[in-house]
């Protein structure tokens, strides 16, 4: 009697097993509060794989997005996946038991012109491609933090000039209490050597050096002289201090 007992017991488990991981994936999201910047449409497939048609994460839109469960963190009692896009790809850990998200080995690759809706409110529109290279970043309680990135603007140019800068890169290292920012060029027409850092109380500094090759096109320099000042002969400074927005601040951790 006990032991058709246990088999009963174990053939329920089996069967609960069984419809959690055959479960449409919109079920499970149902029971998951995601940030209010975050916004997923049409989900299919399982708690184990499937594909997402569009993400729009702070009105950046990826599509075509898959997903793969991979088993290598389980020992840790979280859930990974290995996720591809059309804009990239890279590796998602889920903690069950503080909701929290982390990304690893992640890279994104965003053309410029997709984000009009930001370089609308520039002075001067930049053109090109953006390479997000996330080594990690933890997205915990709809609040970012623990970030260590790197961007790199590749083919740097401006909307309506015929000239292609160079790529530069920009990297942003958690420190105590805050984040650095370190920027510069990888051989571009414009030598570029800066600091910055964002404090947790929301302050933000940011000293940059410009360096212009002679004979840099004229367009070019009048584009420059709107966000740095002219220190010499094709030298300029960019310095900048304030507070972050309560809008963005609120999305952080420090």
């Amino acid at each position: 009697m006990g032991k058709g007992i246990g088999l009963g017991i174990f053939f329920i488990l089996c069967l609960c097993v069984a419809l959690v991981v055959n479960m449409p994936v919109v079920h499970l999201l149902a029971q998951v509060k995601l940030p209010n910047t975050i916004v997923l449409s049409g989900v299919n497939g399982t708690l184990f794989s499937g594909n997402v048609d569009s993400l729009l994460v702070n009105q950046v839109q990826i599509d075509d997005l898959s997903y793969d469960f991979n088993a290598d963190c389980i020992a840790e009692l979280k859930f990974c996946y290995d996720i591809d896009a059309d804009l990239g790809q890279g590796q998602v850990w889920a903690n069950p038991f503080d909701q929290s998200l982390e990304l690893d080995d992640f890279e994104i690759n965003y053309p410029l012109e997709k984000l009009a809706a930001f370089a609308d409110q520039l002075l001067v529109r930049p053109s090109g491609n953006l390479q997000v290279l996330i080594d990690s970043l933890t997205l915990k309680q709809q609040l970012v933090s623990q970030v260590d990135a790197r961007v790199l603007w590749r083919q740097a140019g401006i909307v309506g000039e015929a000239i292609e800068l160079g790529d530069f890169e920009l990297k942003i290292k958690p420190a105590s209490q805050g984040y650095q920012f370190e920027l510069k060029d990888l051989k571009a027409l414009l030598t570029v050597d800066g600091k910055g850092q964002l404090k947790a109380d929301g302050n933000y500094s940011l000293n940059v050096n410009i360096l212009s090759q002679p004979g840099l096109d004229p367009s070019i320099k009048s584009a420059l002289e709107f966000i740095a000042k002219k220190k010499g002969l094709n030298r300029y400074d960019v310095h900048r201090a304030g507070r972050l927005p309560g809008q963005v601040l609120k999305h952080l951790s420090f």
